[in-house]
């Protein structure tokens, strides 16, 4: 563990790299953004850098190869799942944060309902945005100094919050996210953070989870340097994996660039399960249906359904439909091999990006960005009947 206080640092390296792409050719930008979650967050910067000058050489773009995981799929074949949409009256999705124009969210990755507040982790504004429990007061700014924080979680038995602090690759804990009063650690069970995703607890073991993404890696402990273990995953993920799910007190990872979810059932002894879903093309860390198939952010149960984020956004499409199927859900793992699952994209925005889900109570939470700057949103989703939406015609989405 160590105890350190620092000032904060420029905008995410992302940042620049859009700028810097503004040169670019669009052909050339889909290559590089496509690698930015699989590198260090320096390297896509260098490379952009480089290419200005032309000194760097077409296959060293390939930072995150795009392997073939089955043979060529004729682009016709992509057809053979029907879009079988959900009824809108069976589900609503409504626009929980920014309920107002008081803030503007910047990539929410997670929000969190934890120790009487609501927090929004925000990775583009290096921020965390919080607000009493259920209140609508407007939301405050944590002074905690972060970088591409990519979730926070209360242990009330330590009475401390913890933070995936993404881009200083650590894990803060603090007493109070109102205060800069904190503490961190960089390394736990002997390994090394790097890019810290997702942060979980789970109450009935009084464990903390999180997430080393590139070569997953799956942490857990008490407290800082008090009852931590490590689970390798890399080799059951294939990869780069964004997110953790605790459901029924067994935890699932969202293998995004093997289009996987992995299920462990023993973590003293690494016992998994994966889950393989149905038309994976290729290995990469973002896409489309159509040319990359399915590359979860994240997965969670509610309300007897599994539901499934795909990070496919235009940038990354290659003129496919980047809408399609990149929010779903289905009844059993099943189903998500063959193809049999429901259609949900059409609930959300053109071309807004489906990231992390928080379950709480009756309800489903949704964090989504687009990267045009124009409304990252955190949705409410609730699954009932609603008659009203139904005899009114309002049917919701852009694919009515």
């Amino acid at each position: 563990m160590q105890r350190t206080r620092g000032r904060r640092r420029a905008r995410s390296g992302s940042r620049l790299l859009f700028a810097l792409c503004g040169f670019c050719p669009s052909a050339l930008l889909a290559t590089i953004i496509s690698s930015v979650d699989c590198s260090t967050r320096w390297k896509p910067i260098a490379l952009v850098a480089a290419a200005l000058v032309g000194a760097v050489p077409a296959s060293a773009w390939e930072i995150h190869p795009h392997e073939r995981v089955h043979p060529p799929v004729d682009p016709s074949l992509r057809e053979d799942v029907p879009v079988r949409s959900v009824a809108p009256h069976s589900l609503r999705f409504e626009e929980f944060a920014p309920a107002d124009a008081a803030i503007q969210l910047a990539l929410p990755a997670q929000i969190a309902f934890d120790g009487g507040l609501e927090i929004i982790s925000e990775v583009y504004a290096d921020r965390l945005s919080y607000r009493p429990l259920g209140s609508l007061e407007e939301w405050a700014t944590s002074p905690l100094f972060v970088n591409g924080p990519h979730g926070t979680v209360h242990s009330p038995t330590a009475g401390l919050f913890y933070c995936a602090d993404t881009y200083n690759h650590r894990l803060l804990s603090f007493p109070d996210v109102g205060v800069d009063d904190w503490a961190s650690a960089s390394v736990i069970a002997g390994v090394s953070l790097n890019r810290p995703h997702d942060v979980l607890y789970d109450a009935a073991a009084d464990l903390v989870y999180a997430l080393n993404p590139l070569d997953p890696v799956v942490l857990r402990f008490r407290g800082f340097g008090v009852g931590e273990d490590a689970l390798d995953l890399s080799a059951a993920a294939g990869g780069y994996s964004r997110a953790l799910s605790l459901v029924n007190g067994t935890l699932y990872l969202a293998a995004s660039v093997r289009g996987k979810v992995v299920e462990v059932h023993d973590f003293a002894t690494g016992t998994v399960t994966v889950h393989e879903s149905y038309g994976k093309i290729v290995k990469a860390s973002a896409g489309s249906w159509e040319t990359t198939g399915f590359i979860p952010n994240d997965v969670e149960l509610y309300d007897g359904w599994w539901y499934l984020s795909n990070f496919f956004h235009p940038w990354y499409a290659s003129g496919t439909d980047h809408n399609r199927f990149k929010l779903v859900r289905f009844r059993t793992w099943d189903d998500l091999a063959t193809g049999n699952w429901e259609e949900l994209s059409h609930f959300l925005p053109d071309a807004q990006v489906p990231y992390f889900f928080t379950l709480r109570g009756e309800h489903l939470f949704l964090t989504t960005f687009n990267d045009y700057n124009t409304g990252d949103f955190v949705y409410r989703i609730t699954s009932g009947l609603f008659f009203d939406d139904f005899e009114s015609g309002d049917l919701g989405g852009w694919a009515q």
